[in-house]
């Protein structure tokens, strides 16, 4: 098993996040902090509403 040390210098590694699937953090905030400058994001509700989860 992995130290933290080891750990911790994978995890600063975009190419391991996307090697498992995952979006690494500092791009996942940076599409956060795009779609919230974006003109339609004062129109988003504050929480999921049953529709959120069925729109095409």
């Amino acid at each position: 098993m992995l130290d933290h040390a080891a750990l911790d210098r994978l995890r600063q590694h975009p190419v391991e996040w996307r090697r498992r699937g995952l979006t690494p953090p500092h791009e996942l905030a940076a599409m956060v902090a795009a779609r919230l400058e974006e003109p339609t994001a004062a129109h988003i509700p504050a929480d999921p509403s049953y529709a959120d989860f069925f729109t095409v």
